[in-house]
């Protein structure tokens, strides 16, 4: 029993844990929504780019990682083609919405030198 109760009190505190995003790095939205509690902040940065707010918007945009509570809306991928990279997350293909003035010069560079 003893180790039975050791087991629930580890699953839930790896299940409370969340990661934070690396500043720096671009993602898409359904990556932060897996690693950690983002909701709210991909909510605010769509609100604050002016895009709708929806479960494609949320789940297949990119945002830009300016630390854990600092999101920055970037452009909305075709539905599904956001995908995962070890570094940047990148659209596989064209954008539902194309990609906001949000980049910076240093990131707008960086995107296309890893052909994207």
């Amino acid at each position: 029993m003893r180790n039975f109760k050791n087991f629930l009190l580890l699953a839930a505190i790896s299940g409370a844990y969340a990661r934070n995003c690396w500043s720096g790095l671009v993602y898409c939205g359904w990556d932060l929504l897996k690693i950690g509690n983002y909701e709210e902040d991909i909510e605010d940065a769509l609100e604050l780019a002016g895009q709708p707010i929806n479960a494609h918007t949320k789940r297949d945009s990119l945002f830009f990682c300016g630390g854990p509570d600092d999101l920055s809306y970037q452009g909305t991928c075709h539905r599904g083609e956001c995908q995962w990279n070890n570094n940047n997350d990148y659209c596989n293909g064209d954008y539902d919405i194309a990609p906001s003035l949000g980049f910076s010069t240093g990131e707008a560079s960086l995107l296309r030198s890893q052909g994207h």
